[in-house]
């Protein structure tokens, strides 16, 4: 039974203690600054613009008298065509200055916050509560 309590304990303290390494190659530093400014800003502006851009087409496309079926299947077509690239671009201009202010140990930790269940439920939240407050 000790042996088995302990077995379960080494377990559960492992998994505890089970963190991505920080980087030490360029590469493996920018990468992570990406995945925080993903993270933490351009999936809610990107979420944003395509919100904005599809209700826009939307109008036009039912003021032309397009079907239904039609409208979303262009609507689809012309965001996927524009929201990568301006997402790429967004990001080239963005991850040197997260890069500036942060260190990569910073960004690191920022990013394995931003990775958990606690900050998704907060960027997802908070427009609301700033619209509430």
């Amino acid at each position: 039974m000790r042996i088995l309590t302990t077995l379960l304990l080494a377990i559960t303290l492992s998994a505890c203690a089970a963190t991505t390494s920080l980087p030490t190659s360029e590469a493996g530093k920018a990468l992570e600054a990406e995945q925080l400014v993903r993270y933490s800003l351009t999936g809610r502006i990107m979420e944003s613009v395509e919100k904005n851009y599809s209700d826009q087409l939307g109008s036009l496309l039912t003021s032309m008298e397009v079907s239904a079926e039609q409208k979303e299947q262009i609507i689809t077509e012309e965001i996927k065509a524009v929201a990568e690239g301006e997402h790429q671009r967004l990001l080239n201009a963005l991850v040197p200055i997260y890069r500036r202010y942060y260190t990569a140990d910073e960004i690191h930790q920022l990013l394995s916050f931003y990775k958990t269940d606690v900050a998704r439920k907060s960027l997802k939240v908070s427009s609301q509560i700033a619209a509430e407050s």
